[in-house]
């Protein structure tokens, strides 16, 4: 095969996804060149469809744990709430434990958005 054919089938073999492949041909023209700078390229796209995926599986990671962070206190929330709606709490000390831990735990909603999501404070005082 001449060496513009080896291009030919390297840049099909990209274009369908194929990022392994590697142009292996002996030349003393400026294909060497090429060749060269196609295998360069295709290790980069490589390198960095490697870089993106890392990145998107560490993204999930990061919404998995603070999805986790914040359905915990809004269960306890969300119960709370639901039994002084319902009126299934009477005695004034209960009721007042149960609306004490829902401040607490909507507080701890805010400090768990403030820590993960912080924002500066030039951003906060244009609102």
């Amino acid at each position: 095969m001449k060496p513009v054919q080896y291009m030919q089938e390297g840049f099909k073999a990209v274009t369908a996804g194929h990022l392994d492949t590697k142009l292996d041909f002996e030349t003393e023209t400026e294909f060497g060149e090429m060749r060269d700078a196609f295998n360069y390229m295709v290790q980069r796209l490589k390198d960095s469809e490697e870089k993106r995926m890392t990145m998107e599986y560490e993204r999930m990671q990061l919404f998995s744990h603070i999805a986790h962070d914040l359905k915990t206190p809004m269960t306890t929330i969300y119960g709370y709430a639901g039994a002084l709606a319902r009126g299934m709490v009477e005695e004034p000390d209960k009721q007042r434990e149960y609306h004490l831990a829902i401040k607490a735990k909507s507080t701890q909603v805010n400090q768990l958005i403030d820590q993960r999501f912080p924002i500066p404070r030039w951003v906060r005082n244009t609102r």
